[in-house]
Formats: structure tokens, sequence, C-alpha cells
């Protein structure tokens, strides 16, 4: 009988259609798929934070303190060679200023007597190599002079504090 056989183009035509179905169904398992972004496209399209966060609303701040005054310093006038250096000088209040007498003419010790009118200070005669110092505290002008003349003039200067 001829239908007792089974031809092999049928076999493997059923094989291949049992191949066929069994990839086409879904899994038996239970795999979940989503939809992932690479972490690159996201870094791009995401916008940048600010590295610092600024508060939008506007605070009241104390107003600064003020500046402090500067730091008292002492300043030096030497009397040499029969003049007062510097004759002139601006200070802050607070400075001290220091007259040092290094004045020597022909082996001589020559005199000086400070006069500042305005402090109360009418003969102060400066000792050679002693400072005589004052501090100022108020805001001016303060002139000062030597009372000994020197070649018929008065030596002077001013202080000026600020």
């Amino acid at each position: 009988m001829a239908t007792d056989k089974i031809k092999p183009q049928s076999v493997l035509l059923v094989f291949a259609l049992l191949f066929v179905l069994g990839c086409s169904q879904a899994p038996t398992a239970n795999v979940i798929i989503e939809d992932v972004t690479p972490a690159e496209v996201v870094e791009a399209d995401a916008p940048k934070e600010p590295d610092v966060i600024i508060n939008e609303t506007p605070e009241t701040l104390p107003p600064p303190p003020p500046p402090s005054p500067p730091a008292p310093k002492t300043l030096t006038i030497e009397i040499s060679n029969n003049l007062y250096n510097p004759k002139n000088l601006e200070i802050n209040a607070g400075d001290t200023v220091a007259w040092i007498h290094k004045d020597i003419v022909e082996g001589r010790v020559m005199p000086h007597i400070l006069e500042i009118s305005a402090l109360g200070i009418k003969r102060k005669t400066l000792t050679y190599e002693e400072p005589f110092q004052h501090t100022f505290t108020e805001k001016g002008e303060f002139k000062y002079r030597d009372l000994i003349p020197y070649r018929d003039e008065l030596r002077t200067g001013t202080i000026k504090v600020n």
C-alpha cells in the first residue's frame, strides 16, 4: 500500500512549521522588556543645573561696618644740617611725630628749640639724639618752628592731621 509510506518532504514540512510556530509564540517566562534610553543621550538632552543655587528672593543685608581707622604710626622728623627733614608731614589722627636732633656742624652740636603754639608747646629744647614725641589726636594743621634762627631765617614746618 502506498499510503503507508510517509514522504520525507512531508516530515520536513511539518518540522519547519513547528519550528516557525514555536519561535513566534510569546515567551512563557515572566520577562519585562522596557524601552531604555542610553545615559549619554539623557545627559545631552537634559538641561544643565547650575553649580550654585541662586536665591531669587532678595534679602536685606545689614550695611557693612565702617572701615576701621588705620593703625597708629610713628613718623620721624630728623634735624640735621640745620634743616628739618621732612619739613611738612601729612598724618592721621592718632599718629605720633618724633623730632630727633642729629645736628652737628664742625664738630659742634647745634642748639634747637621747638615751638608748636597750637599745642601749647612754647620752648621745647631738643637734646641731641633724644627724640621728642607728640601724638596728634585732633584733626587740623599744626605749624612748628625752631626758635633759634639760622642765617636770619626761622626754620618752620607743618603737620597736617587728617
